[in-house]
């Protein structure tokens, strides 16, 4: 039997060439995603993070801390979130905490926090100065990609050809708030 027809990966033609005998770049992909032991979903090098608003005053390591609300409706039933896996949870206000999640519900879930960590106000504050925008759009990519990037308040003025004055709302609230997160 010929050694090079018995490949794992495909037959190739006889011939000096090394590329013919490399397999597609999609198979490791398979390969990597498909054969976790057990059968068992592959840990993504991601941590998800949610906001907590009202975070427990004795929230810390050893601790549990309940997610619920929009936030852990989005962990249980967008996410899916299991049970063991990382989370990271954070109230804006410069405290963070990791933990796993140890019970999901259809509302939410508990996370036995496992670190926490406070992180000191930003030393230098950016603060966007921007005239009102027509579209409501460029004001929420503004919001998105301003807050990813660390700005910490958002000013807006009438400019000389502003029509109208842009109308906070809680979807900016929201924008912001899931920029926190990337």
């Amino acid at each position: 039997m010929n050694p090079r027809r018995t490949s794992l990966f495909r037959p190739t033609p006889p011939g000096p060439s090394k590329a013919a005998r490399k397999p597609p770049a999609a198979f490791f992909v398979k390969a990597i995603l498909f054969s976790a032991p057990g059968g068992a979903r592959p840990v993504m090098a991601h941590l998800h993070r949610f906001f907590i608003e009202d975070p427990p005053a004795e929230a810390g390591p050893g601790s549990t801390v309940r997610l619920s609300g929009e936030e852990g409706r989005h962990a249980a039933r967008v996410v899916r979130v299991r049970a063991g896996e990382c989370v990271g949870l954070f109230d804006g206000r410069g405290r963070m905490w990791e933990g796993m999640a140890a019970e999901i519900g259809r509302d939410g879930l508990l996370v036995e926090v496992r670190s926490e960590r406070t992180e000191p106000p930003p030393v230098h504050r950016v603060v966007v100065l921007q005239a009102w925008l027509h579209r409501e759009k460029a004001l929420e990519f503004l919001i998105q990609h301003g807050t990813e990037l660390g700005v910490t308040g958002f000013v807006f003025y009438r400019g000389r050809h502003s029509e109208r004055a842009p109308k906070p709302s809680e979807r900016w609230r929201r924008i912001a708030l899931e920029a926190c997160k990337q």
